[in-house]
């Protein structure tokens, strides 16, 4: 079992378990491209796969990969919290809606 820095606030309280996965990844995937000059590009999506009726439900026949948004930075920069949050609000955002909405 990891121990918890002090400085950690999203160990679990009941197991102790520190959840070491970014911020962002809780509710995506990312998918990292280095471009021309260093520049780095990320996409952040979702993994659609449930049981066939779920699926349908979301409007979904088979399972699939959602983009939820792309981002771009200069090599050995970092996104800001405020970068995280937006991913997870747009994730948020796209969970909630029944049926989704897609392009095909």
């Amino acid at each position: 079992m990891a121990r918890r820095r002090k400085d950690d606030k999203r160990g679990d309280s009941v197991s102790g378990r520190v959840d070491r996965r970014p911020p962002w990844a809780i509710v995506c995937h990312e998918i990292r491209l280095t471009g021309f000059g260093r520049e780095q590009f990320r996409l952040f999506c979702l993994l659609e796969n449930a049981d066939d009726e779920e699926l349908l439900s979301r409007g979904l026949r088979k399972p699939a990969i959602a983009v939820i948004t792309g981002m771009r930075k200069a090599w050995r920069t970092t996104f800001s919290e405020r970068d995280y949050r937006r991913v997870r609000q747009l994730g948020e955002e796209h969970r909630a809606n029944h049926p989704r909405r897609i392009a095909t």
